[in-house]
């Protein structure tokens, strides 16, 4: 799925999108998340500054990098998985695909519904890509019934058009 993040406050959408993420059961990151947790760090939520940090590097890099730019890969052991795709008409898509294979089927999709209003969520691709799916086909993180609530919810959602395109809104 791509959303349309351009009006919404990007510091809370990177802490509650961090604040759903998990660490995965293997590799690299759940022994960062761990070790970082022993010692005594917060590792379970983004302070304003760590945010301003992360932003900082995408208001001063993208006008002159290609569109898409990186904005959070691991941190602090969680998949974050996040590009900003900056396009030409000054509009910025996120593709919850990365995030979404790390972190569950939807779980982009439940992060935006806890912390923004509905009228603030703005969907311009409603399909997963195929290889996405392939890689979450194997995670339980809904039940059969959730996972049948949220198709509704994106099944449900209505189809509007603004001077940027065609959007989605729920």
């Amino acid at each position: 799925m791509k959303f349309d993040i351009t009006n919404i406050d990007k510091k809370k959408l990177l802490k509650t999108l961090f604040s759903h993420s998990f660490p995965t059961n293997h590799g690299v990151g759940k022994v960062e998340y761990l070790v970082r947790k022993d010692r005594g760090e917060n590792v379970d939520s983004l302070t304003d500054e760590e945010c301003e940090d992360i932003l900082f590097n995408f208001n001063t890099y993208s006008d002159i990098l290609p569109q898409s730019f990186r904005i959070l890969d691991y941190y602090k052991g969680k998949p974050i998985k996040i590009v900003f795709d900056k396009q030409k008409n000054g509009r910025i898509l996120v593709d919850s695909c990365g995030y979404d294979s790390r972190n569950g089927k939807y779980m982009f999709l439940v992060a935006m519904l806890n912390e923004f209003p509905k009228e603030e969520i703005f969907i311009v691709r409603k399909k997963y890509l195929p290889y996405t799916l392939s890689e979450i086909k194997d995670m339980d993180y809904l039940s059969k019934e959730e996972e049948a609530y949220f198709k509704n919810i994106i099944a449900s959602s209505t189809k509007k058009q603004n001077s940027f395109g065609s959007y989605w809104q729920l």
